[in-house]
């Protein structure tokens, strides 16, 4: 096991096997069903032409590459990861990246939703809002911004040897060598999560209070 890492694998001897079948089979039924949703989207323009689905079509991606990582990467990483570190880091970037469209995809689905019961034809809502969430292109344009922020956000913590916590953390986590690191890491991170969280509820309460 590399060092600089808490909770190395032979914490876990034998038992991490067993755990790893089962994380693997609910990964998998996380997979397949994601699959089919995405299958559904793909095959019914009705669905792609509905701006709103585009951010549910995202959610459906982010869980069924989450599901892919522990159906069929997962054991890889149990077996080889201690020698080949570079599975713990290519789980450790995927994990968080896949963790972040789970916060910013409800909050655009609430923004949307809201601006969308909210819209009526004299209404006259800012170009940007309009355009991202009214236009196809404009909200494929938005998913995009979101998922570039969080492979942004990856890399840095990559580049500077940060990265390597596995989704089940057979790799362990490893420590921060760095305040500054440290401090990016949680302001883009967790106050991210903190943002996201405290803006999805905003839009479904002001939501409640218009359906009222």
């Amino acid at each position: 096991m590399a060092e600089n890492r808490s909770v190395p694998i032979d914490f876990y001897g034998e038992r991490a096997y067993w755990f790893t079948i089962v994380t693997g089979i609910f990964g998998l039924d996380i997979f397949i069903s994601n699959l089919m949703l995405l299958w559904i989207a793909a095959s019914a323009e009705e669905i792609r032409s509905v701006t709103a689905n585009l951010f549910t079509i995202n959610l459906a991606l982010g869980n069924a590459l989450v599901g892919s990582f522990y159906a069929f990467f997962q054991p890889f990483v149990l077996i080889f990861g201690a020698n080949h570190p570079i599975l713990c880091e290519i789980c450790g970037m995927g994990n968080i990246m896949f963790a972040m469209s789970f916060l910013y995809t409800p909050t655009l689905m609430a923004a949307c939703r809201f601006y969308t019961v909210t819209r009526l034809p004299s209404s006259s809502y800012n170009k940007l809002i309009s355009l991202a969430f009214f236009t196809k292109s404009g909200a494929v344009t938005l998913l995009i911004i979101c998922w570039s922020y969080g492979l942004l956000f990856c890399s840095i913590l990559l580049y500077n040897g940060q990265l390597g916590e596995d989704p089940n953390g057979f790799c362990a986590a490893k420590a921060f060598t760095s305040v500054v690191l440290y401090i990016f890491y949680n302001m883009g991170l967790i106050i991210f999560a903190l943002i996201t969280g405290i803006t999805t509820f905003i839009y479904y309460r002001r939501l409640r209070q218009v359906c009222r």
